[in-house]
């Protein structure tokens, strides 16, 4: 089991610090890589009032700059939103940079008011981005191509340079709705699962993309997301993070505009107000927190009840908070008392799922 982190890259209500959240993004990703973490990761959103992110591969780029041997990565990046030539020269630019550590989490995104401005039909969002998928991955492993699709044509391509890991940066897809993980099953790429649910729903979740994976002939591979947050002592997980986490939560359920993912958990939906999502409440089913010792008995818990997973991948800081130097608190306590317990001792080259620890050689997977 590989273990990551979230980067915060939202300045909410009002944004206006910019510089100071990207500062700390790298400072964080750098603590992470110092502390032996396998990967960092990226959101994005656009024209949001709090300044999101709207450019990933751009921070990746700097993280990659300041890093040595972390993986660094986009979870997840809009690709309808892009022409997917232009982003992988970009990855591959980037994974030249980083001597082989890029990650490539793509998502359809489908908020409109985020398509709309750039003149993107939100309901060709889903061929734009299947066609995206396999632009980009012709585009790492092929010398020469052409392509003559719905939404891209194109003649005699060669995409330089090459990347440095083969045969590909790895390529996952965000999931949360059943259509999202019937299509990472159907065309074999590594599912994320997204941190909002609890296990029962979580369970469900990689049931379909396992079944949908497996029926189409592929072998399947989980990426686990969760809220989570490491203390030496459990009181002080409940009383640094616990606030920030209820905010959260609350946020997410009043704030989103679409509630697709709620299947799921159609309480998430019905949740009456903050109080349903007290640490308390959340912590049983849903959050990896506590110390050293709980959140790696979180993870193993889940990874026996979701009959495994490859990658886990932790937020930490909220966008309201814990501040940054506990973030650093943390970020050093899971690589010394936590990821070891957690990862295998020797990843083997050539497999997928692996990622290196220390030190980081290059040559991808």
């Amino acid at each position: 089991m590989q273990l990551g982190i979230m980067l915060k890259v939202q300045d909410p209500p009002a944004g206006g610090h910019f510089q100071r959240v990207c500062a700390e993004a790298i400072e964080a990703a750098v603590a992470a890589d110092r502390a032996g973490l396998d990967a960092c990761f990226v959101q994005e959103h656009h024209f949001s009032p709090d300044d999101y992110l709207p450019a990933p591969l751009v921070l990746c780029a700097a993280i990659a700059a300041r890093t040595e041997r972390i993986r660094v990565g986009t979870l997840i990046m809009q690709l309808p939103l892009y022409h997917p030539l232009r982003v992988a020269e970009d990855g591959a630019v980037i994974d030249n940079l980083s001597g082989g550590r890029l990650i490539l989490a793509c998502g359809l995104g489908l908020v409109p008011r985020e398509f709309a401005p750039f003149e993107i039909d939100v309901k060709r969002a889903v061929s734009r981005y299947e066609e995206g998928l396999e632009i980009i991955r012709r585009a790492w492993t092929e010398e020469r191509f052409s392509f003559a699709g719905k939404r891209f044509a194109f003649e005699d391509v060669s995409v330089r340079p090459r990347p440095v890991q083969q045969p590909h940066p790895p390529l996952w897809i965000g999931t949360s709705a059943p259509p999202s993980l019937e299509r990472a099953g159907r065309l074999g790429y590594p599912a994320v699962i997204p941190a909002m649910f609890n296990l029962e729903a979580a369970k469900r979740q990689v049931a379909l993309y396992r079944g949908a994976a497996r029926a189409h002939g592929h072998e399947p591979r989980v990426i686990l997301q969760r809220n989570g947050w490491v203390a030496r002592r459990r009181e002080d997980t409940a009383e640094v993070w616990g606030p920030f986490i209820q905010d959260h939560y609350w946020r997410y359920r009043t704030q989103l505009q679409r509630l697709s993912e709620y299947p799921w958990e159609p309480a998430l939906a019905e949740a009456p107000d903050r109080d349903a999502f007290t640490y308390e409440r959340l912590k049983p089913d849903r959050l990896f927190t506590g110390t050293p010792d709980d959140l790696v008995a979180d993870a193993q818990r889940w990874h026996r009840e979701l009959g495994g997973f490859d990658h886990l991948v932790l937020r930490l800081r909220t966008p309201y908070g814990p501040d940054q130097a506990a973030t650093l608190e943390a970020i050093e306590l899971l690589g010394r008392e936590v990821a070891p317990a957690l990862s295998p001792p020797h990843p083997q080259p050539g497999d997928a799922r692996s990622i290196p620890r220390r030190p980081h050689q290059g040559g991808g997977e």
